[in-house]
């Protein structure tokens, strides 16, 4: 019997298919392989932590670096705040940045959480935070969050709300007051462990 030459194509593709995925296999166990796929790991790990770095530095808030924070360390980062007060045992620090007013609040001598509001929302001057619809990545990097976990995500309609968990330290995040276009918010929560 005769193969037609688009007979013999259709055989001879899945062989060279085969052929090429045990070649990478082997010399991917070669020491040459290991050593390229070494190289490669290390270049994407320090791509990824420039990566991280640059996304911290151009975040509005790097809300990361107040988890299990001290009052004292609270104020090494933020500066002095423009107002403490106490109330039923809960500290509250106050800031009014130029892109932001946020308040902390402390118990137990520990950051639990944080509230930061647009300069929008505090003085209906400039503008609100940007929100990335669809994309809960985005919204979390302009705060300098990377998940850790795959948080339970809710949406309201006006609130996104990510919990059970985001980071290490990190159990909730709500972004809300979003507004109806879907493209900025004006405040966001956050819960610390």
């Amino acid at each position: 019997m005769k193969l037609h030459i688009g007979a013999k194509i259709l055989i001879a593709i899945p062989l060279i298919a085969i052929i090429i995925i045990v070649g990478v296999c082997i010399y991917g166990n070669t020491p040459a392989g290991k050593t390229e796929k070494e190289k490669n790991l290390t270049a994407s790990a320090a791509a990824s932590a420039s990566e991280i770095a640059n996304m911290k530095k151009n975040a509005v808030l790097d809300v990361t670096q107040f988890a299990e924070v001290k009052p004292d360390k609270l104020i090494k980062i933020m500066g002095k705040p423009k107002k403490t007060s106490t109330e039923s045992g809960n500290t509250y620090y106050e800031y009014d940045k130029p892109n932001y007013w946020c308040e902390f609040t402390a118990w137990d001598e520990t950051i639990k959480k944080l509230q930061i509001c647009s300069p929008k929302y505090e003085t209906s001057k400039g503008a609100n935070f940007p929100y990335h619809e669809n994309d809960d990545a985005a919204n979390l990097k302009t705060f300098g969050v990377i998940e850790q976990y795959q948080p339970k995500i809710t949406y309201t309609g006006y609130a996104l709300i990510l919990t059970d968990g985001i980071t290490d330290t990190i159990a909730e995040m709500k972004f809300q007051l979003i507004s109806e276009d879907k493209k900025s918010f004006e405040m966001l929560w956050v819960n610390y462990y």
